[in-house]
Protein backbone atom coordinates (compact mmCIF):
# COMPACT_ATOMS: atom_id res chain seq x y z
CA UNK A 1 0.00 0.00 0.00
CA UNK A 2 1.40 3.73 -1.07
CA UNK A 3 2.50 5.60 2.07
CA UNK A 4 1.01 8.86 1.85
CA UNK A 5 3.12 11.77 3.37
CA UNK A 6 1.62 14.59 5.05
CA UNK A 7 2.60 18.23 6.47
CA UNK A 8 0.09 19.59 8.99
CA UNK A 9 0.06 23.58 9.10
CA UNK A 10 -1.60 25.01 12.00
CA UNK A 11 -1.68 21.36 13.36
CA UNK A 12 -3.07 21.62 16.70
CA UNK A 13 -3.85 18.44 18.32
CA UNK A 14 -3.73 16.51 14.71
CA UNK A 15 -7.47 16.07 13.36
CA UNK A 16 -6.49 15.20 10.30
CA UNK A 17 -3.75 12.64 11.89
CA UNK A 18 -6.11 11.26 13.62
CA UNK A 19 -8.75 10.53 10.71
CA UNK A 20 -6.01 8.83 9.11
CA UNK A 21 -5.61 6.75 12.08
CA UNK A 22 -9.37 5.51 11.94
CA UNK A 23 -8.92 4.85 8.71
CA UNK A 24 -6.21 2.57 9.17
CA UNK A 25 -4.44 3.95 6.32
CA UNK A 26 -0.33 3.72 5.11
CA UNK A 27 0.84 7.25 6.65
CA UNK A 28 3.89 9.20 7.28
CA UNK A 29 3.96 12.34 9.01
CA UNK A 30 6.94 14.76 7.47
CA UNK A 31 6.23 17.78 9.65
CA UNK A 32 3.77 19.76 11.90
CA UNK A 33 3.50 22.80 12.70
CA UNK A 34 1.99 24.35 15.41
CA UNK A 35 2.54 27.73 17.74
CA UNK A 36 0.23 27.51 20.95
CA UNK A 37 2.83 25.49 23.20
CA UNK A 38 -0.27 23.79 24.76
CA UNK A 39 -1.86 22.50 21.73
CA UNK A 40 1.84 20.82 20.47
CA UNK A 41 2.00 18.92 24.35
CA UNK A 42 -1.01 17.66 23.49
CA UNK A 43 -0.05 16.53 20.07
CA UNK A 44 2.87 14.96 21.17
CA UNK A 45 1.17 12.85 23.83
CA UNK A 46 -1.69 11.20 21.40
CA UNK A 47 0.93 10.75 18.73
CA UNK A 48 3.90 9.55 20.53
CA UNK A 49 5.88 12.78 18.73
CA UNK A 50 8.61 15.15 19.93
CA UNK A 51 8.01 18.20 18.51
CA UNK A 52 8.32 22.23 19.56
CA UNK A 53 6.60 24.90 18.85
CA UNK A 54 6.90 26.57 15.37
CA UNK A 55 6.01 30.46 13.71
CA UNK A 56 4.75 29.22 10.55
CA UNK A 57 6.33 32.71 9.60
CA UNK A 58 9.67 31.22 9.92
CA UNK A 59 8.79 27.89 8.04
CA UNK A 60 9.94 26.02 4.89
CA UNK A 61 8.65 22.50 3.58
CA UNK A 62 10.65 20.27 3.65
CA UNK A 63 12.60 18.94 0.03
CA UNK A 64 10.76 15.23 0.46
CA UNK A 65 7.25 14.49 -2.21
CA UNK A 66 4.58 15.53 0.13
CA UNK A 67 1.01 14.22 -0.47
CA UNK A 68 -1.09 16.25 1.35
CA UNK A 69 -0.55 19.63 2.87
CA UNK A 70 -2.85 20.57 5.60
CA UNK A 71 -3.92 24.10 6.86
CA UNK A 72 -6.42 25.11 9.31
CA UNK A 73 -5.37 28.71 9.21
CA UNK A 74 -7.08 30.89 12.57
CA UNK A 75 -10.57 31.58 11.35
CA UNK A 76 -10.86 34.45 14.85
CA UNK A 77 -10.72 37.33 12.52
CA UNK A 78 -13.49 36.08 9.60
CA UNK A 79 -15.86 34.60 11.75
CA UNK A 80 -18.96 36.05 13.03
CA UNK A 81 -18.44 35.05 16.64
CA UNK A 82 -14.62 37.05 16.64
CA UNK A 83 -13.75 40.59 15.73
CA UNK A 84 -13.88 40.05 11.78
CA UNK A 85 -10.81 42.02 11.72
CA UNK A 86 -10.23 40.26 7.93
CA UNK A 87 -7.26 38.51 6.70
CA UNK A 88 -5.74 41.12 4.12
CA UNK A 89 -1.95 40.30 3.52
CA UNK A 90 0.21 41.86 5.38
CA UNK A 91 -2.42 43.31 8.14
CA UNK A 92 -1.27 41.59 11.09
CA UNK A 93 -4.58 39.60 11.89
CA UNK A 94 -4.10 35.95 12.72
CA UNK A 95 -6.65 34.81 9.58
CA UNK A 96 -4.19 36.69 7.33
CA UNK A 97 -1.16 34.04 8.30
CA UNK A 98 -3.45 32.36 5.51
CA UNK A 99 -0.73 33.79 2.85
CA UNK A 100 1.97 32.02 4.37
CA UNK A 101 0.44 28.87 2.96
CA UNK A 102 0.80 30.51 -0.19
CA UNK A 103 4.12 31.50 0.83
CA UNK A 104 5.51 28.34 1.70
CA UNK A 105 3.82 26.71 -1.46
CA UNK A 106 5.53 29.22 -3.80
CA UNK A 107 8.95 28.65 -2.55
CA UNK A 108 9.16 25.20 -2.37
CA UNK A 109 10.77 23.33 -5.09
CA UNK A 110 8.34 20.05 -4.68
CA UNK A 111 5.28 21.12 -4.86
CA UNK A 112 2.39 19.09 -2.62
CA UNK A 113 -0.09 17.09 -4.78
CA UNK A 114 -2.90 18.38 -2.47
CA UNK A 115 -3.55 21.56 -0.83
CA UNK A 116 -6.82 21.00 1.99
CA UNK A 117 -7.68 23.93 3.43
CA UNK A 118 -10.59 24.60 6.66
CA UNK A 119 -12.44 27.51 7.31
CA UNK A 120 -15.12 29.19 8.41
CA UNK A 121 -18.05 29.59 5.80
CA UNK A 122 -17.98 33.27 6.47
CA UNK A 123 -15.08 33.82 4.51
CA UNK A 124 -17.46 33.32 1.61
CA UNK A 125 -19.84 36.26 2.82
CA UNK A 126 -19.61 39.57 0.54
CA UNK A 127 -17.07 41.09 3.62
CA UNK A 128 -14.36 38.24 3.08
CA UNK A 129 -15.06 36.51 -0.42
CA UNK A 130 -12.52 38.67 -2.13
CA UNK A 131 -9.88 37.06 -0.05
CA UNK A 132 -11.14 33.40 -0.45
CA UNK A 133 -11.04 33.73 -4.05
CA UNK A 134 -7.54 35.87 -4.28
CA UNK A 135 -6.25 32.39 -2.30
CA UNK A 136 -8.09 30.55 -5.36
CA UNK A 137 -6.02 32.45 -7.77
CA UNK A 138 -2.69 32.45 -5.91
CA UNK A 139 -3.06 28.80 -6.25
CA UNK A 140 -4.08 28.92 -9.90
CA UNK A 141 -0.84 30.44 -10.68
CA UNK A 142 1.09 27.76 -8.80
CA UNK A 143 -0.44 24.88 -10.58
CA UNK A 144 -3.71 23.72 -8.60
CA UNK A 145 -7.26 23.18 -9.57
CA UNK A 146 -9.33 24.08 -6.28
CA UNK A 147 -13.01 22.83 -5.62
CA UNK A 148 -14.63 23.76 -2.68
CA UNK A 149 -17.68 23.07 -0.23
CA UNK A 150 -19.46 23.86 3.34
CA UNK A 151 -19.83 20.93 4.97
CA UNK A 152 -21.33 20.05 8.29
CA UNK A 153 -20.50 17.26 10.87
CA UNK A 154 -23.91 16.54 10.63
CA UNK A 155 -24.02 14.65 7.35
CA UNK A 156 -20.61 12.34 8.53
CA UNK A 157 -22.34 10.65 11.54
CA UNK A 158 -21.97 13.83 14.36
CA UNK A 159 -24.65 15.49 15.87
CA UNK A 160 -23.27 19.27 15.73
CA UNK A 161 -23.76 21.71 13.13
CA UNK A 162 -20.40 23.22 12.32
CA UNK A 163 -20.53 24.35 8.59
CA UNK A 164 -16.85 24.73 7.61
CA UNK A 165 -15.65 25.17 4.26
CA UNK A 166 -13.76 22.48 2.76
CA UNK A 167 -11.31 23.43 -0.14
CA UNK A 168 -9.33 20.89 -2.04
CA UNK A 169 -6.86 21.76 -4.68
CA UNK A 170 -4.81 19.45 -6.49
CA UNK A 171 -1.80 19.69 -8.73
CA UNK A 172 -2.70 19.87 -12.43
CA UNK A 173 -6.15 19.45 -13.85
CA UNK A 174 -7.54 16.78 -12.04
CA UNK A 175 -10.76 18.21 -9.78
CA UNK A 176 -11.49 16.83 -6.05
CA UNK A 177 -15.15 15.53 -6.46
CA UNK A 178 -17.31 16.28 -3.13
CA UNK A 179 -20.41 14.76 -4.60
CA UNK A 180 -18.43 11.50 -4.08
CA UNK A 181 -17.95 12.17 0.13
CA UNK A 182 -19.60 9.52 1.65
CA UNK A 183 -21.92 10.72 4.04
CA UNK A 184 -23.48 8.98 7.38
CA UNK A 185 -26.80 9.53 9.33
CA UNK A 186 -26.24 11.32 12.10
CA UNK A 187 -25.54 9.66 15.33
CA UNK A 188 -28.40 9.79 17.95
CA UNK A 189 -26.68 13.03 20.64
CA UNK A 190 -27.45 10.84 23.48
CA UNK A 191 -24.99 8.46 22.86
CA UNK A 192 -22.38 11.60 23.19
CA UNK A 193 -23.64 12.75 26.53
CA UNK A 194 -22.81 12.31 29.84
CA UNK A 195 -25.49 11.19 32.22
CA UNK A 196 -23.86 13.18 35.63
CA UNK A 197 -21.62 16.14 34.39
CA UNK A 198 -21.43 18.01 37.28
CA UNK A 199 -22.74 21.26 39.05
CA UNK A 200 -19.72 23.22 37.19
CA UNK A 201 -21.42 22.82 33.97
CA UNK A 202 -24.75 24.50 35.05
CA UNK A 203 -25.60 27.92 33.99
CA UNK A 204 -26.31 30.63 36.18
CA UNK A 205 -29.88 31.51 35.97
CA UNK A 206 -29.14 35.32 35.69
CA UNK A 207 -27.34 34.40 32.17
CA UNK A 208 -30.65 31.89 31.61
CA UNK A 209 -32.97 35.05 32.11
CA UNK A 210 -30.96 37.54 30.13
CA UNK A 211 -30.75 35.33 27.20
CA UNK A 212 -34.33 34.69 27.59
CA UNK A 213 -35.45 38.29 27.97
CA UNK A 214 -33.58 38.41 24.56
CA UNK A 215 -35.12 35.58 22.34
CA UNK A 216 -30.94 34.23 22.21
CA UNK A 217 -31.19 31.21 24.32
CA UNK A 218 -29.76 28.40 22.71
CA UNK A 219 -31.19 24.91 23.31
CA UNK A 220 -29.41 21.94 22.33
CA UNK A 221 -31.99 18.95 21.40
CA UNK A 222 -31.28 16.98 18.37
CA UNK A 223 -27.87 18.47 17.98
CA UNK A 224 -25.16 20.86 19.58
CA UNK A 225 -24.50 23.75 17.48
CA UNK A 226 -21.15 25.11 16.43
CA UNK A 227 -18.90 24.34 19.09
CA UNK A 228 -15.97 27.21 19.83
CA UNK A 229 -13.07 27.81 21.80
CA UNK A 230 -15.02 28.81 24.84
CA UNK A 231 -16.88 26.60 27.46
CA UNK A 232 -19.76 28.30 28.17
CA UNK A 233 -21.28 29.80 25.31
CA UNK A 234 -24.59 30.27 24.41
CA UNK A 235 -23.70 30.09 20.58
CA UNK A 236 -22.83 26.18 20.99
CA UNK A 237 -25.97 26.01 22.82
CA UNK A 238 -27.22 24.68 26.26
CA UNK A 239 -28.92 21.48 27.49
CA UNK A 240 -32.29 21.53 29.68
CA UNK A 241 -31.54 20.01 32.50
CA UNK A 242 -34.81 20.52 33.94
CA UNK A 243 -37.04 23.14 33.73
CA UNK A 244 -35.34 26.70 33.77
CA UNK A 245 -32.37 24.80 34.79
CA UNK A 246 -29.62 24.31 31.95
CA UNK A 247 -26.14 23.24 31.42
CA UNK A 248 -23.28 23.79 29.15
CA UNK A 249 -21.63 20.68 27.24
CA UNK A 250 -18.91 19.21 29.08
CA UNK A 251 -15.45 18.86 27.74
CA UNK A 252 -14.86 15.23 27.21
CA UNK A 253 -18.72 15.86 25.23
CA UNK A 254 -17.11 18.15 23.02
CA UNK A 255 -14.00 16.28 22.83
CA UNK A 256 -17.04 13.58 21.68
CA UNK A 257 -18.40 15.87 19.09
CA UNK A 258 -15.38 16.81 17.48
CA UNK A 259 -14.68 12.99 16.72
CA UNK A 260 -12.25 12.48 19.11
CA UNK A 261 -11.87 9.51 21.45
CA UNK A 262 -12.53 9.36 25.18
CA UNK A 263 -9.15 7.68 25.29
CA UNK A 264 -7.83 10.60 23.73
CA UNK A 265 -9.74 12.56 26.23
CA UNK A 266 -7.93 10.74 28.87
CA UNK A 267 -4.63 11.20 27.52
CA UNK A 268 -5.04 14.91 27.27
CA UNK A 269 -7.01 15.61 30.88
CA UNK A 270 -4.13 13.29 32.36
CA UNK A 271 -1.15 15.74 30.82
CA UNK A 272 -3.77 19.14 31.57
CA UNK A 273 -4.61 17.47 35.09
CA UNK A 274 -8.05 17.92 34.33
CA UNK A 275 -10.31 15.18 35.59
CA UNK A 276 -13.51 14.33 34.05
CA UNK A 277 -16.12 16.48 35.51
CA UNK A 278 -13.76 19.56 35.90
CA UNK A 279 -13.86 22.45 33.42
CA UNK A 280 -11.15 22.95 31.20
CA UNK A 281 -10.40 25.93 29.30
CA UNK A 282 -6.96 24.50 28.34
CA UNK A 283 -8.93 21.26 26.40
CA UNK A 284 -12.12 23.05 25.83
CA UNK A 285 -9.78 25.65 23.66
CA UNK A 286 -8.51 22.60 21.88
CA UNK A 287 -11.01 20.86 20.46
CA UNK A 288 -12.40 24.15 19.29
CA UNK A 289 -9.69 25.52 17.59
CA UNK A 290 -9.81 21.16 16.31
CA UNK A 291 -11.74 20.07 12.49
CA UNK A 292 -14.35 17.61 13.04
CA UNK A 293 -12.70 13.94 12.40
CA UNK A 294 -14.98 12.66 10.87
CA UNK A 295 -15.35 14.87 8.12
CA UNK A 296 -11.68 14.71 7.13
CA UNK A 297 -11.65 10.76 7.30
CA UNK A 298 -14.74 10.96 4.14
CA UNK A 299 -11.89 13.98 2.49
CA UNK A 300 -9.02 11.76 2.73
CA UNK A 301 -10.66 8.66 1.84
CA UNK A 302 -11.78 10.67 -1.38
CA UNK A 303 -8.09 11.82 -2.15
CA UNK A 304 -6.79 8.21 -1.55
CA UNK A 305 -9.00 6.95 -3.93
CA UNK A 306 -9.43 9.28 -6.70
CA UNK A 307 -6.05 11.34 -6.94
CA UNK A 308 -3.16 9.83 -4.50
CA UNK A 309 -3.43 6.51 -7.26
Amino acid sequence: MKEIKVVELFGGIGSIRKAMINLKINFKVLDYVEKDANAVKSYNALYNENYIPKDIRCYSLPDEKIDILMHGSPCQDISIAGKMEGAFPGSGTRSSLLWETVRIVSECKRKPQIIIWENVQNVLSKNFEFIFYDYLDELSNLGYTSSWKVLSPIDFGIPQTRPRLFCVSARGKTKFNFSNLKNLPMKNLDDFLEENPGKQFIISETTIRRLKKYHRLRIIDKYAYTITTKQDCNYIGYIRVKDDCYRSLSTIEVCRLMGFSDDDFKVLSNLHKTKQNQISTILHRQFGNAIVVNILEAIIYECKRSILT
